[in-house]
Protein backbone atom coordinates (compact mmCIF):
# COMPACT_ATOMS: atom_id res chain seq x y z
CA UNK A 1 0.00 0.00 0.00
CA UNK A 2 1.40 3.25 -0.97
CA UNK A 3 1.99 5.91 1.84
CA UNK A 4 1.32 9.59 1.89
CA UNK A 5 3.83 12.16 2.84
CA UNK A 6 3.53 15.65 2.77
CA UNK A 7 5.43 17.97 0.61
CA UNK A 8 5.85 21.48 1.74
CA UNK A 9 6.67 23.27 -1.63
CA UNK A 10 2.65 22.89 -2.05
CA UNK A 11 1.80 24.45 1.56
CA UNK A 12 0.88 28.49 1.93
CA UNK A 13 0.50 28.38 5.46
CA UNK A 14 1.17 25.99 8.71
CA UNK A 15 -0.63 22.92 8.73
CA UNK A 16 -0.87 19.49 10.37
CA UNK A 17 2.13 18.96 8.16
CA UNK A 18 4.70 21.31 9.39
CA UNK A 19 6.07 24.45 8.01
CA UNK A 20 4.97 25.97 4.49
CA UNK A 21 7.84 25.67 1.98
CA UNK A 22 5.60 27.18 -1.51
CA UNK A 23 6.85 27.60 -4.62
CA UNK A 24 4.73 29.76 -6.93
CA UNK A 25 5.34 26.94 -9.78
CA UNK A 26 3.45 24.50 -7.70
CA UNK A 27 -0.11 23.82 -7.13
CA UNK A 28 -1.41 24.35 -3.39
CA UNK A 29 -2.82 22.31 -1.19
CA UNK A 30 -6.23 23.53 0.11
CA UNK A 31 -5.68 24.96 3.82
CA UNK A 32 -8.46 22.68 4.81
CA UNK A 33 -7.32 19.80 4.29
CA UNK A 34 -5.92 17.18 7.18
CA UNK A 35 -2.90 14.95 6.57
CA UNK A 36 -5.12 12.09 7.93
CA UNK A 37 -7.45 13.50 4.96
CA UNK A 38 -4.55 13.17 2.42
CA UNK A 39 -4.07 9.39 3.74
CA UNK A 40 -8.08 8.18 3.27
CA UNK A 41 -7.88 10.09 -0.60
CA UNK A 42 -4.40 8.42 -1.42
CA UNK A 43 -5.77 4.88 0.19
CA UNK A 44 -9.02 5.76 -2.14
CA UNK A 45 -6.73 7.20 -5.20
CA UNK A 46 -7.55 5.29 -8.75
CA UNK A 47 -3.88 4.74 -10.65
CA UNK A 48 -3.28 6.01 -13.75
CA UNK A 49 -1.86 3.01 -14.72
CA UNK A 50 -2.77 0.17 -12.54
CA UNK A 51 0.30 -1.90 -13.34
CA UNK A 52 2.73 0.22 -12.03
CA UNK A 53 2.51 0.80 -8.35
CA UNK A 54 4.64 4.29 -8.63
CA UNK A 55 2.26 5.23 -11.31
CA UNK A 56 0.16 8.84 -10.62
CA UNK A 57 -3.07 8.30 -8.48
CA UNK A 58 -6.45 10.50 -8.29
CA UNK A 59 -8.93 10.69 -6.17
CA UNK A 60 -12.23 13.39 -6.03
CA UNK A 61 -13.11 15.05 -2.60
CA UNK A 62 -15.94 16.95 -1.88
CA UNK A 63 -15.63 20.39 -0.51
CA UNK A 64 -17.43 23.89 -0.22
CA UNK A 65 -15.98 24.30 -3.43
CA UNK A 66 -17.82 21.14 -4.66
CA UNK A 67 -15.75 18.42 -6.60
CA UNK A 68 -12.34 18.67 -5.72
CA UNK A 69 -9.21 16.35 -8.28
CA UNK A 70 -6.21 15.55 -6.12
CA UNK A 71 -3.05 13.79 -7.82
CA UNK A 72 -0.67 11.85 -5.65
CA UNK A 73 2.82 11.84 -7.24
CA UNK A 74 5.53 8.83 -6.34
CA UNK A 75 8.70 10.77 -4.50
CA UNK A 76 10.35 7.56 -2.65
CA UNK A 77 13.60 6.85 -4.44
CA UNK A 78 13.00 3.95 -6.57
CA UNK A 79 13.19 0.63 -4.90
CA UNK A 80 12.19 1.87 -1.55
CA UNK A 81 9.24 0.31 0.17
CA UNK A 82 6.64 1.34 1.20
CA UNK A 83 6.34 3.68 -1.84
CA UNK A 84 5.67 7.05 -0.62
CA UNK A 85 3.26 9.86 -2.26
CA UNK A 86 2.55 13.63 -1.78
CA UNK A 87 -0.60 15.21 -3.26
CA UNK A 88 -1.61 18.36 -5.34
CA UNK A 89 -5.17 19.49 -6.63
CA UNK A 90 -5.45 19.53 -10.31
CA UNK A 91 -8.08 20.93 -12.56
CA UNK A 92 -9.17 17.53 -14.29
CA UNK A 93 -7.19 13.69 -14.64
CA UNK A 94 -7.38 10.92 -17.70
CA UNK A 95 -10.52 10.46 -19.29
CA UNK A 96 -9.81 6.86 -18.12
CA UNK A 97 -9.48 7.45 -14.71
CA UNK A 98 -12.62 10.12 -14.88
CA UNK A 99 -14.47 7.32 -16.14
CA UNK A 100 -13.34 4.86 -13.09
CA UNK A 101 -14.36 7.60 -10.40
CA UNK A 102 -17.71 8.05 -12.20
CA UNK A 103 -17.91 4.63 -11.98
CA UNK A 104 -17.08 3.88 -8.90
CA UNK A 105 -19.53 6.92 -7.44
CA UNK A 106 -16.91 9.32 -6.66
CA UNK A 107 -18.03 12.28 -9.16
CA UNK A 108 -21.49 12.15 -10.32
CA UNK A 109 -21.86 12.12 -14.41
CA UNK A 110 -22.37 15.61 -14.74
CA UNK A 111 -19.37 16.59 -13.23
CA UNK A 112 -17.53 13.58 -15.13
CA UNK A 113 -18.56 15.71 -18.47
CA UNK A 114 -17.59 19.01 -17.10
CA UNK A 115 -14.03 17.38 -16.31
CA UNK A 116 -13.74 15.58 -19.40
CA UNK A 117 -14.65 19.16 -21.66
CA UNK A 118 -11.49 19.98 -19.84
CA UNK A 119 -9.36 17.67 -21.29
CA UNK A 120 -9.71 19.45 -25.10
Amino acid sequence: MPAYAPNPTHKRKWTDAGAPAFRSDKSPCPTDITVLECHELLEASTPEDPGDPRSRRYAARRSDLGVELFAAQAHSPAGQEPIEFHGYRVPTAPAKVLRGLRDRGDIVPAEYRRLVRGLS
